[in-house]
Parts: C-alpha cells; structure tokens; sequence
C-alpha cells in the first residue's frame, strides 16, 4: 500500500489514518476530536496542546478498533508499521533527552576540579535534570492511572457478572 502524508509529515502506511501523536508542545489532535481519538486521547492532546507537561505518546484511534473487530479480530494492514514507527518517535524523543542530559554532565565533569564552569552549562544541566525527572514522573503517573482504571473495569463487570447471575435466578 502507498504511504500517504499526514498534516504531521509523518507517513502511514495503513488505508486509514490510526495515528495522532502528541508530545514538544504539539498534538495532532485536539478535545473536539473525542470520537476518533477516545476521552484520553482527545484529552492528552488538548493538555498538550494548551502547554502542559505531558510526556510524548501517541493514541490509536477508535477507527482502528472499529476496523480491528469488522475484519474478524485482524489488525488492519500497516496499523503495526505504523505503531511501530510511533514508537521510534518517541524513543527518539525521550533519548534526545537523554543524550543532551549526558553531555552536559560529561562538559560540567570537565570542568570539575580544574573552574569554575560557567553559570549557563549549570542552569542547563540543572534544567534538563527537571525535565527528565517531570517526564519520568508523569509517565509512572500515568502507568498509576492506568493499572487503577482496569481495577476498576475488573470490579464493575465482576460487580455486572454477579448482578446478572442474581437477575436471571
């Protein structure tokens, strides 16, 4: 299949578009979007969009689902492509971090011991330390989010379970 070009520059390869990134201070989405990109997906894009801290990720539409169950529980052709380069997207996000971090420790480790280093290499290192912590940080958070909701998916149909077991008697 032909790769198209999405708004974002990014290709897929799928038929449809199953994509939206977000993450730097950009969606591909927005909270209008909540049909197509579910209630956390449209509101992880809007939260970026508006300037808040949210580490970078991606949502896979509702389209896909819909198209996932139609085609007899396939994944449409291309959706694993496309999920797979989502993920080198953020991996290259998350390891820019990364790397910046390394070398200013590896410029402030130089000047160990022999100056000074200059205030500027401090603020930045101190700065991309924040960063790296706040990205780490939100990503635990969300892990949180997410173990608690299927918690309480598994308590509302074991609780759904019982009381149609209890209807039908």
């Amino acid at each position: 299949m032909a790769e198209t070009t999405t708004s974002s520059a990014r290709t897929h390869r799928a038929a449809k578009r199953y994509i939206y990134a977000w993450g730097d201070g950009r969606a591909e989405g927005d909270g209008s979007m909540k049909d197509l990109l579910g209630g956390k997906g449209a509101g992880l894009a809007e939260m970026t969009n508006a300037g808040l801290p949210t580490p970078p990720g991606f949502t896979i539409t509702t389209a896909a689902c819909n198209d996932y169950f139609e085609s007899g529980r396939t994944l449409p052709v291309g959706l694993w492509e496309d999920v797979l380069e989502a993920v080198k997207e953020i991996e290259a996000r998350v390891g820019t971090l990364k790397q910046r971090h390394a070398e200013l420790q590896k410029e402030l480790d130089f000047f160990q011991g022999k100056k000074k280093p200059p205030a500027k290499l401090e603020e930045e290192l101190k700065s991309s330390e924040i960063d790296l912590k706040a990205q780490e940080s939100l990503l635990a958070a969300k892990q949180k989010e997410v173990d608690a909701i299927n918690a309480k998916y598994d308590d509302d149909k074991k609780r759904y379970i019982e009381l149609t077991r209890g209807s039908s008697k």
